[in-house]
């Protein structure tokens, strides 16, 4: 096997890993909108992307991250405005979380 096969094969499982990721976070985030606790949530990811409990809590634990960041990245663009924007409610909700 070549280097230049195996980083291809490399490259191709991290493109499929990203996926993965991306329909969980799509997953959760749907979740999110229809007000699902997290429990239950973690128990449909488990189900649905075959994922042990500590693996679901994990990308839980990721995607509230990533959450987060992207709140305070909205909020911080819109401060300099003045202007209210519902990402500065959801950040709030999330601090007082």
């Amino acid at each position: 096997m070549t280097l230049l096969m195996r980083d291809l094969e490399n490259v191709e499982k991290g493109m499929k890993k990203g996926l993965q990721k991306g329909k969980i976070f799509g997953a959760i985030s749907m979740c999110r909108d229809l007000d699902l606790p997290e429990k239950i949530i973690l128990k449909k990811i488990q189900d649905k992307f075959h994922l042990t409990a500590e693996e679901a809590k994990k990308i839980y634990r990721q995607f509230n991250m990533s959450f987060l960041v992207e709140q305070i990245s909205c909020l911080k663009n819109h401060v300099a405005t003045a202007r209210f924007h519902p990402c500065s409610s959801h950040i709030l909700f999330m601090i007082l979380i």
